[in-house]
């Protein structure tokens, strides 16, 4: 598709305790599948200025067992996610240890 405004992705305000897609993931390392069919779905996809796609993949990344990103994706109304679950969970791998390094880096150079 064509993806977000980054100006209309930085204004939802996202709790991750509220969300519907946060439950999808409770003791799941990520979810591919259909959205769930209810008010919250619908109005955060509002909030996003688009229509409720048929299938997403969410893949949480964590830092010292910390929620620091959520790799999203869907195709749209009609389409299914492109790629291996394997692949995506290798992504989210490499973000992991991007932002590890980062944050080792900061603390050496607050030394």
């Amino acid at each position: 598709g064509v993806g977000l405004a980054p100006e209309t992705a930085a204004a939802v305000d996202l709790k991750v305790t509220e969300e519907p897609f946060f439950e999808l993931l409770a003791g799941n390392p990520s979810y591919r599948g259909p959205v769930p069919d209810d008010p919250a779905t619908h109005h955060f996809f509002r909030e996003l200025e688009i229509d409720v796609p048929a299938e997403v993949l969410i893949v949480p990344a964590y830092l010292d067992d910390r929620l620091v990103a959520v790799l999203y994706g869907d195709a749209g109304e009609a389409g299914t996610v492109r790629g291996a679950d394997e692949d995506y969970r290798r992504l989210k791998a490499q973000l992991e240890i991007g932002l590890h390094l980062l944050v080792l880096k900061r603390k050496l150079r607050q030394t």
